[in-house]
């Protein structure tokens, strides 16, 4: 069995990597696969950041559109987990009550 999540950092590296080389084709080619994994053992966290990762990368290469859905549905995830980790709070506070 394969170290998903090992994987998944190391393709963001190597993405990020490519990002500074203004190899951003390349980049989200990592990203996808980042995203991809990240989605099948369901890293919430790491599915936001290459969602957003992705949109910086179409911004870089002009396509503003295409930028704007992939930051997008990364703040939407962001939020859903903030959302949740602050019911999880709010439990825990009623829990010492």
């Amino acid at each position: 069995m394969r170290d998903k999540s090992g994987e998944a950092t190391v393709l963001n590296s190597m993405g990020l990597t490519c990002d500074c080389l203004g190899e951003y084709n390349r980049a989200l080619d990592c990203y996808q696969k980042v995203l991809i994994i990240s989605q099948a053992v369901r890293d919430r966290n790491t599915e936001a950041r290459s969602l957003n990762n992705m949109g910086l990368d179409y911004q870089n290469l002009g396509d503003f559109q295409k930028a704007l859905q992939y930051c997008q549905k990364a703040l939407g995830i962001t939020r859903e987990i903030g959302e949740r980790a602050g019911l999880r709070r709010d439990e825990v506070q009623k829990l010492r009550q």
